[in-house]
Order: structure tokens, then sequence, then C-alpha cells
């Protein structure tokens, strides 16, 4: 039979006495790892009949208390085992090796300070460190940390400065930076820079491209002129985002979608956003078409000053018959008289 009794060994009397049981949440099983830190006893991993189940749990024994605590076990990535060892340097224990269906070479560390245990993985799959649901690693005050998950299977990881949430990475891969990310893959609370100058760069290759079609240069005109340019100061008490302060220029988001309902999308909580930067072949569109307009001005203008310089000649030509008819009328009424 698979037991779960815990004796205690008297050297001085060789005596024998029986102690607490583990409580009912610990399954009988053989195979288990042992080791003590600071007087107090750990109890984990293990082979039961219950399941035929490779065991992973971990249990505290306080001789002071003859109590049992079950604490967060090891991480996700260290499977249940038997024949495991431990040892313990430093003031932690280490935890490794062992049996679960295939041998193992993987370690884990515990420190009793938390009830979590890092596990270095290196099983031929390359390393990594695995911590269980709601671990945090923080600095000795513990308002520095990371935080892995604050409930079960939550998958958000948080990252705490000087005691305040300053970056998360939420459970569909969304970064926040400043803030908790609710919409698009990278959301940032606040201005923004680079270390140097430069533009972000994205792929606008035409051999990516499909549908390529020139935009009419006169109806974007016609579009952009619809929108209205304003001034305005932040008055956001919804969102909880950080806005910043005094008189901003742009549009709204409502005018961008009278004219470009295509470009304005929702976020998760139902306010409209746009991207400015998306509107740069417009601009180029609706200058190429005032550029054509005042061409055409130019054209016609020239047309005109050359009709008006044909003009002008006509009507001089015209003063200088008058002036000949001026002087040959005198005369000829006095040859007549």
């Amino acid at each position: 039979n698979y037991k779960k009794d815990l004796w205690k060994y008297d050297p001085a009397t060789d005596s024998r006495t029986q102690l607490n049981n583990h409580t009912a949440g610990f399954a009988e099983r053989y195979g288990a790892v042992v080791f003590t830190l600071g007087g107090i006893a750990y109890v984990g991993t293990g082979f039961t009949n219950i399941g035929s189940t490779f065991r992973k749990d971990l249990w505290k024994y306080n001789t002071a208390s003859d109590t049992w605590t079950q604490l967060n076990g090891f991480p996700a990535g260290f499977g249940g085992r038997f024949g495991a060892i431990a040892f313990t340097l430093g003031g932690v224990a280490y935890v490794g090796t062992g049996y679960g269906g295939s041998s193992k070479k993987d370690l884990s560390k515990f420190d009793p300070t938390t009830p979590y245990l890092l596990s270095v993985n290196s099983n031929g799959e390359g390393t990594w460190i695995d911590l269980p649901d709601n671990s945090v690693l923080e600095d000795t005050d513990g308002d520095t940390n990371i935080q892995v998950e604050e409930s079960p299977d939550e998958d958000i990881i948080r990252f705490d400065v000087a005691g305040a949430q300053v970056m998360q990475i939420d459970n569909s891969g969304r970064l926040g930076i400043g803030r908790s990310p609710t919409t698009n893959l990278l959301e940032v609370e606040g201005e923004a820079s680079k270390s140097s100058a430069g533009d972000w760069l994205a792929n606008s290759d035409a051999r990516l491209k499909t549908n390529i079609r020139p935009l009419n240069s006169e109806q974007t005109l016609q579009k952009l002129m619809t929108l209205r340019g304003i001034t305005y100061e932040w008055a956001d008490h919804q969102t909880g985002t950080k806005r910043p302060e005094g008189i901003q220029y742009g549009f709204t988001a409502q005018n961008i979608r009278q004219v470009f309902p295509e470009l304005v999308k929702e976020d998760a909580q139902g306010y409209l956003q746009t991207a400015y930067g998306t509107y740069d072949a417009m601009y180029v569109e609706a200058i190429r078409a005032l550029v054509e307009e005042n061409k055409k001005l130019n054209s016609r203008t020239a047309v005109l000053e050359a009709e008006n310089t044909e003009l002008r000649l006509k009507n001089g030509n015209m003063e200088a018959r008058l002036s000949k008819l001026e002087l040959l009328i005198p005369a000829t009424i006095g040859a007549n008289n």
C-alpha cells in the first residue's frame, strides 16, 4: 500500500512517535522528495496509485505546530515525477531529475521566503524559467516586481516599478506601456519618442499589394475640404487614459468618419480612434489638384494677357487713325468754304 503517515525518530531513546499525518489533500505515494530549510520540512513529488499519477505538489510541515500546509507547488513546466533528488545551498533548496514517464534532468530552485519555485529547464528543448500561477519576482522591499497572473490561468504579465504598474502584456499579446491595453497590439499612455531622428518604417512595396488604384485628385480635394481643423482641450473623464494638457490641434473622429468612414474604428470601450498618418496620400492628391488648377489658371491668364495685348495694339491703332482724322477735318472744312 502507498503511505502518507509521518513518524518522528528520537536517536537518544531509539523510539518512534507517529505525528500528524498529511492532510486529506495529500495523496498516498512513494518516491517523494524531502528537504528541510529553517527548521521546516518540505515534502513533494512522488507516484500515487490514485489514477497512477506522477505528483508535483509540494507541502510544508511545521514541527512546532505539527501542521501541514500545501504550497503553490512546482511551475507548469515542471512535470510530475518520483525518485527526484533534493539538496539545499545558501538558504534555498533545489529539486530535480527523477522519472515521470520519461527520465528528467531539469532543476527547480525553491526560496522559502516566498511559496514559489523557479524551474530552470533544459530538456533538450532550449532553456527557460517556469513560474507557477500568481508568481511574483520582486526586489527586497517588494515595490518593484514582475507578476505572472493575479489569478489562475489569467495569462497576464504585469511590471511594477516603485509600487506602480508601468507595463502589461495581456493574454492576447497586447502590450500596454503606462496603461492596461484594451484594443491595439501596442498602446502607450502619454507621449512617446525615439532616441534619434528618423522615421518609423513599414513595408510599402507594390509587390506586396493588390487592387492598386489611383486616387481622384479633384474628389480627394473636395473630401479634404469637408474636414474641419479645430483646436480643443481634452476632457476625458471616462477612459482612464492620461491626456495631454493645454490647447491641441486636429480633427474630431466624428467629422473624419463622415468623409472617410473606413478610417475610423471603435476601441474596446466604444470610443472612436483614427490614424492621422493615413491621410498623407490624400494630402498629396489634394495638392496635385490645386497645382493642376493653378496651371489651368496660369494658362488662362496667359491667354487673357495675350488678348489684352492685342486689344491694346488695336486700340492704339484706332487712336492714331482718330488723330489723323481730327487733323484732316478742319482742313477739309476750310477748303469747302
